[in-house]
């Protein structure tokens, strides 16, 4: 396995041997910068003769490989001329070329692959210095598994205001409490996703349950009004009946594992706003399921996924006037067509396997 980094201790805490890549010389600089803006940029910029241009330009990068292909990236798109150039220069803040906690300043995207960030390693790459959580201000997306570190109060979610998209894996019941404390600082989230352990205990199950309708669970996520997109994947009670518990303009609805005992339609048909909902594996373990007179407005698409438990749905007149598209994928019980399937005007797909 091959780390690269601009951290030596990383390296150090990785227990492997450490190669120091030297900085290039200016010579080499700019022969990577040219074969990154392209030949027709190459051949205009070397028609200017303007030695003082180049010198700037590879001073701006400072020998680093990352910073040469970025800067010629970025001026390969612009006009070939000196104006156009010479603003993308003047107005970068180079914070590749200040060290190696600088680029966390302007990190808006972290993504680990499986999850890979995670419990002990998280808490150091955050504690000891590796990844500075105060300093990403920008960061707009994070997608990783969940672990004990968000029980750690400076590491707390909450202090990424800039997030938009935020996605947790395998979130232990153990530190919920303290995600929905931070995720409820997060107003201007637009997506969410939370999913627990797949196998939990008895207990875990029924303190996720507790823990959701509590006050700090996600009744508390009212205020956020720009959150239009949320995949719940943590074991629910029940659902809140007040609709004013939920999230003011959801649009996108997802339910995984959550286990729902009772009808959740009639509730979720209320909300005003719900285009597309997806009731994913286990996400409801009842026996009937009825979507009720006047629910779901301006909902356009419906999926039902392996509700294993689930033998008769049905739709009443008036209830989702506006589908486009029904599937019901992997619930065997049902062996006839929904009652009420006529109801729906404006339906121009259904799949049914």
């Amino acid at each position: 396995m091959l780390i690269t980094t601009r951290n030596e201790h990383i390296a150090v805490d990785a227990h492997s041997d450490c190669y120091k890549l030297q900085l290039l010389d200016e010579d080499k600089s700019w022969e990577i910068f040219l074969n990154k803006v392209g030949s027709a940029a190459a051949t205009w910029f070397l028609s200017l003769k303007d030695e003082k241009f180049k010198e700037e330009i590879v001073a701006k990068c400072k020998g680093l490989p990352l910073a040469i292909v970025v800067l010629g990236g970025l001026l390969s798109l612009k006009d070939l001329t000196s104006d156009s150039w010479r603003k993308v220069l003047n107005s970068m803040d180079w914070h590749l070329s200040q060290g190696p906690h600088s680029c966390e300043v302007q990190m808006k995207h972290l993504t680990c692959q499986n999850g890979w960030i995670l419990r002990q390693s998280m808490r150091e790459m955050l504690g000891y210095g590796h990844l500075d959580f105060h300093k990403m201000t920008n960061l707009q997306a994070l997608y990783l598994r969940s672990g004990d570190w968000l029980k750690d109060d400076n590491l707390n979610l909450g202090k990424l205001t800039s997030l938009k998209q935020l996605k947790l894996r395998e979130i232990d019941p153990r530190s919920l409490e303290g995600l929905f404390q931070s995720v409820s600082q997060l107003t201007g989230l637009q997506n969410l996703k939370l999913m627990t352990n797949e196998n939990l205990s008895v207990k875990e199950v029924e303190y996720c349950r507790t823990m959701l309708l509590s006050p700090i669970g996600l009744k508390s996520f009212s205020r956020h009004n720009y959150l239009c997109k949320l995949f719940q994947g943590v074991p629910i009670q029940g659902l809140p009946v007040k609709t004013t518990h939920y999230l003011p303009n959801l649009i996108q609805l997802k339910l995984y594992r959550t286990r729902l005992e009772e009808d959740p339609m009639s509730v979720l048909g209320r909300l005003l706003n719900l285009r597309s909902l997806i009731l994913l594996r286990n996400s409801y373990v009842g026996e009937k399921m009825n979507c009720p007179q006047g629910g779901f407005l301006v909902l356009e698409f419906l999926q039902m996924q392996e509700l294993r438990q689930l033998e008769d749905f049905s739709i009443e007149e008036t209830s989702m006037p506006n589908l486009k598209t029904l599937q019901i994928e992997s619930c065997h019980r049902i062996t006839r067509f929904p009652d009420g399937l006529l109801w729906l005007e404006k339906l121009q797909r259904l799949n049914l396997y």
